[in-house]
């Protein structure tokens, strides 16, 4: 009986929880102070260009990755014996994923997550997504361009014709996943971008297999015609994304 009493008093305190270390909790508050202290300066004194750069730290590496794979396999097909309007061709047909793997990182910056990390700064939604857009169209604009430098070089053609090539199929890409990640719900816009992508690669696969006259340089006014269509249409649909922005319509479009 005494057994069993101590061991129910033993099991009673047990259950007791200790008696809190007021030392230690004001030094809990002390550091937690400082740490909001910090936080609150680094905010108020970050620059812009600083959290411009700090951007690359929300793309994923896996983006990156795939990037330099298209990248590395669109360069392989210049090491062939490849004619110039095939290998022309196959560069146009895939120039397209380029900013297609973009546009989930693109749409993170309003629609996922990464909305409330960046929101937490001084800096406005808005200015988030002008730094990701910026992010995303100078490596566009640098892929290309050193795409478009080694095909002109590898076959010596002139290089603005090489750019119209490849950057026409590009742009009216960038135009179409800008407008579905403006005006679609974050349940389709992924795949409403992909499909985009895929319908740009159809036509432009089936251009350069069955129509290969259409690089021909007698055709360049229609391509530098389209070239002007595409960037004005990309361009309106930045402007309409960013406007959208700053109207709040991401966080209903998020509800």
């Amino acid at each position: 009986m005494k057994n069993e009493l101590e061991s129910s008093i033993r099991e009673y305190y047990s259950e007791i929880s200790p008696s809190p270390d007021e030392q230690r909790i004001e030094q809990t508050i002390r550091q937690a102070r400082a740490i909001m202290r910090k936080v609150e300066y680094t905010e108020e004194n970050a620059s812009f260009l600083d959290f411009f750069l700090s951007q690359f730290s929300f793309i994923r590496k896996r983006v990156w990755l795939i990037q330099f794979v298209i990248l590395l396999f669109c360069a392989s097909l210049l090491t062939g014996k490849r004619e110039a309007a095939s290998t022309i061709g196959v560069m146009s047909t895939l120039t397209p994923l380029i900013f297609l793997t973009w546009t989930q990182e693109l749409s993170r910056a309003f629609l996922y997550e990464t909305a409330e990390v960046e929101l937490s700064t001084r800096f406005t939604l808005r200015q988030a997504v002008i730094s990701r857009i910026t992010i995303i169209g100078l490596f566009d604009l640098l892929s290309v361009t050193l795409l478009g430098f080694l095909t002109a070089h590898r076959f010596g053609l002139e290089m603005p014709h090489i750019f119209m090539f490849l950057f026409v199929p590009f742009l009216f890409t960038a135009f179409g996943c800008l407008f579905i990640l403006n005006y679609f719900s974050i349940r389709s816009n992924v795949y409403g971008c992909a499909g985009w992508c895929g319908l740009v690669m159809i036509v432009f696969f089936y251009l350069s297999n069955w129509e290969p006259k259409i690089y021909d340089t007698t055709l360049m006014l229609a391509w530098y015609t389209a070239f002007v269509l595409a960037l004005m249409l990309t361009v309106l649909a930045c402007h309409l994304l960013l406007k959208r922005c700053a109207q709040d319509f991401c966080f209903r479009h998020m509800a």
